[in-house]
């Protein structure tokens, strides 16, 4: 893969959003252990949407695609939070080796993003139209704007039976395939990478029609808004920077039942046409890989809406 091209994936991981065509949904397993997080559904509280979008753009909640907030929440008719399952059994967890995972915690917010980019991957010559695909679930934590994590699994489908989690194997890639991610608290400089475990859409549907992005790196791309329902199960998540207990912690949350808001956005930046029906790209996001590619910048290893590490 040449220079321009990594340097491309690496810009473009650096934010997140929506793609995944049709409303398919996987057979789901009878016979698992409750998870020790879930979704629930409720109303928007009053001033509730002005308050979650300003705090999205103000701290980057959703990586590159925060400006998208102010939009998105008025597009769902109601919202969930994270909640401790009161069907999770702590004891069974720990004889299972499960351990808690305080980082990521109730009162948390999730959204899902199912994300293509289309460029050219080698700009000045002959069109080399490559594409970024992939489906993703975020989560963050209102009370420390520094505190987020992601979980990413490269595909062009809109829903998945379980997929094993390795982020080695994601970036060894180049985010082309494989399911990884991790968690960071910039606060502390303290960042978990996800090696283990597994990750499933079942449900990735109900989105309305296509809209214009109109702020943001991805100006000009389009977005629908819709619902995401799958699961994280087990994902261990070894410590690998700075100095946050625990050493390594599992997360595990089930928003199969109570879906979660989900973005699905279509990006083609020229020289790439867009198909029919959809618009140009024409935002700073691959004007930044192009400009990191003429300073001679070594890839940074990412995979996914944030950048590794704190």
């Amino acid at each position: 893969m040449t220079t321009l091209r990594r340097l491309a994936l690496a810009a473009v991981l650096g934010g997140t959003a929506a793609l995944g065509f049709g409303c398919e949904k996987t057979t789901e397993p009878t016979d698992e252990e409750p998870a020790q997080y879930i979704s629930v559904r409720r109303a928007w509280r009053p001033g509730e949407r002005d308050s979650v979008a300003s705090y999205v753009v103000r701290t980057g909640a959703w990586g590159q695609y925060s400006d998208l907030a102010a939009t998105a929440v008025w597009a769902w008719d109601s919202t969930t939070d994270v909640i401790v399952n009161p069907e999770w059994q702590p004891a069974a967890a720990a004889a299972a080796g499960l351990r808690l995972a305080p980082q990521f915690a109730a009162g948390w917010g999730s959204v899902g993003m199912d994300v293509r980019i289309v460029f050219d991957s080698i700009p000045g010559g002959t069109v080399q139209k490559d594409s970024l695909d992939w489906v993703i679930t975020l989560w963050w934590n209102p009370a420390d704007s520094t505190w987020k994590g992601y979980m990413l699994n490269a595909t062009t489908d809109a829903t998945f039976v379980e997929r094993n989690v390795s982020t080695a194997f994601l970036d060894a890639s180049d985010g082309k395939d494989g399911a990884g991610g991790g968690e960071s608290r910039a606060a502390s400089g303290t960042y978990w990478e996800a090696e283990g475990g597994t990750y499933r859409i079942n449900e990735n549907a109900s989105y309305g029609g296509l809209s214009t992005i109109t702020s943001g790196p991805f100006l000009g791309g389009n977005i629908q808004y819709g619902l995401m329902g799958g699961r994280l199960r087990k994902v261990t998540m070894p410590r690998i920077a700075g100095a946050d207990a625990p050493a390594t912690q599992t997360v595990d949350y089930d928003f199969r039942f109570a879906r979660i808001g989900s973005q699905r956005m279509f990006c083609y930046f020229a020289p790439v046409t867009p198909p029919p029906g959809y618009t140009q790209c024409t935002g700073q996001a691959f004007a930044n890989i192009l400009a990191a590619a003429r300073a001679g910048r070594t890839i940074e290893t990412l995979s996914g809406p944030f950048p590794r590490g704190p």
